[in-house]
């Protein structure tokens, strides 16, 4: 059976007057005329508006032809929960409340946030790619309950949107960032979605997943995966490790690529770790030493366990500190790594360096 992708369905076209006068412009109004002090208000708003979608909307199983069941309803045709561009509107006003200093206010967001994607699924793909960057800026925060709530949302949302598109997303951030707890975070969704959205399934998209991430998908992924298992999160290590073994068990060419990639196994911990994987054995117990960090290309694994949901534990390594900042200025010939904007699409070679 050939797999439909989550936007091979068309989109209802919705009158944009129809959206100006609906439920979401209501929302957006509350949280652009109150203050954050007016919490409660704004809270109350998004559980109205969360109030408009029928309690049955979302619990159907996806039919043979990649659609729900729900979704092809006439009730529902027309309403702003069936509507990607729609769902998008609703970006910025869930950015701010995510954004907020008060633990109960992101609670309750992740709340609604979990129950509205459990609802609407697919269609609110473009929506959980926009508010990624609030996501990320969020697991910065120095508040751990509130870096444990956005988590736990992310996780649990996962299974129900399948969007790529976030995937971007998170390896830049897993690349570049300067936040432990933002590159734990991002190693977690990585290892987490690939998992997920690369798995077999019996409710989604033709009852048959396998084909929603390409190999180019995971060949970007694991490499990426592969540089960063030098990083000096332990968590971070731990969560590459689990994303390579993800790899390994859904598309095993990825790995002999990765292996014959000279630029990730110059260090030989490295190359044995991914020898490992391509014959199949278990890697959880690996514990690779930090001083391999030290030779070129390196790679540090840690032994502690991967963080699903909850708190991170670990430390951020003080035996040994690397500056997370991109190679360029003097060092001549050596090209900053780019993620691509794009998920799953080659990227352009180097450029030559200069002569100057």
């Amino acid at each position: 059976m050939a797999f439909r992708s989550p936007g091979a369905r068309p989109s209802p076209r919705i009158d944009k007057q129809h959206i100006l006068d609906g439920p979401i412009q209501d929302f957006t109004t509350v949280i652009e005329s109150t203050v954050s002090e007016d919490w409660q208000r704004r809270t109350a708003a998004l559980q109205a508006l969360l109030s408009t979608i029928p309690s049955s909307y979302g619990r159907n199983d996806n039919t043979d032809d990649g659609n729900s069941s729900s979704n092809g309803n006439n009730i529902h045709h027309d309403a702003w929960y069936t509507s990607p561009p729609t769902l998008r509107h609703l970006a910025m006003p869930l950015a701010e409340l995510i954004k907020d200093a008060r633990s109960t206010v992101v609670k309750r967001t992740c709340d609604s946030l979990v129950e509205l994607f459990s609802k609407c699924k697919s269609d609110a793909r473009y929506l959980f790619k926009d508010l990624m960057p609030t996501v990320c800026s969020a697991h910065a925060s120095t508040v751990k309950v509130i870096r444990n709530y956005v988590q736990t949302m992310v996780l649990e949302s996962i299974p129900c949107v399948y969007c790529k598109m976030s995937m971007p997303i998170w390896l830049d951030r897993l690349k570049h960032d300067k936040s432990r707890t933002v590159r734990e975070a991002c190693s977690l969704y990585l290892s987490t979605s690939m998992a997920e959205w690369g798995a077999t399934s019996d409710d989604d998209f033709d009852n048959d997943n396998n084909g929603y991430l390409s190999y180019e998908i995971y060949l970007q992924v694991g490499t990426i995966l592969v540089k960063t298992l030098s990083d000096p999160s332990p968590i971070v290590r731990q969560n590459c490790k689990k994303g390579l073994e993800v790899v390994s068990t859904q598309q095993g060419d990825v790995i002999d690529g990765l292996v014959n990639d000279r630029s990730l196994t110059r260090d030989l911990r490295a190359r044995k770790l991914l020898k490992r994987l391509q014959e199949g054995d278990n890697i959880g117990d690996d514990n690779i030493s930090v001083a391999s960090r030290m030779s070129r290309g390196g790679a540090s694994v840690a032994s502690a366990p991967v963080v699903r949901s909850g708190g991170y534990g670990g430390s951020s390594g003080s035996s040994y500190h690397r500056s997370m900042a991109p190679r360029h200025g003097n060092n001549r010939g050596v090209q900053p790594f780019r993620v691509p904007t794009t998920i799953g699409v080659t990227s352009p070679p180097p450029l030559p360096p200069s002569s100057k």
